[in-house]
């Protein structure tokens, strides 16, 4: 993970003088940490960073300090609506399902036969289903 290093490598490089360290040691460490924040500062705000390593169950929270940790949760908070926000439009913008003409002719079938008329051949079913739908459709007139 990135922040984590670069946290750490910050921390390292802020520790106290060791004894033996001349100002040359000392100058070059300031330096170092000073270029190291000044190039990954930007991560801090990164949402892609930040997300990774709060979901990282080994380090979470750990390398923010308490401004960090606000806007970190943020971040997170944002990244997880949006993705609940993404899933539920997906699932309401689905068409109803509509029902086929053989499926509707199975229905009406169904209505024909009944308990009453379960002994009905096969022809004379299809004869009374033919009927059923089409004498609507020419208004009754035979």
């Amino acid at each position: 993970m990135i922040i984590p290093g670069v946290r750490l490598l910050e921390r390292y490089l802020q520790r106290t003088k060791n004894p033996g360290d001349d100002a040359g040691i000392q100058t070059m460490r300031t330096e170092i940490y000073t270029d190291l924040h000044a190039r990954f500062q930007h991560l801090m705000t990164n949402k892609t960073c930040v997300v990774a390593t709060v979901l990282d169950a080994t380090y979470k929270l750990r390398f923010f300090d308490s401004n960090e940790k606000a806007n970190a949760r943020q971040i997170l908070l944002e990244v997880a609506l949006k993705e609940i926000r993404t899933r539920r439009s997906k699932t309401a913008r689905v068409t109803s399902a509509t029902h086929v003409e053989s499926e509707r002719s199975f229905s009406s079938a169904s209505d024909i036969c009944e308990d009453k008329r379960s002994s009905l051949a096969p022809h004379k079913l299809e004869q009374l289903l033919f009927l059923k739908k089409n004498l609507s459709v020419v208004n009754f007139n035979y």
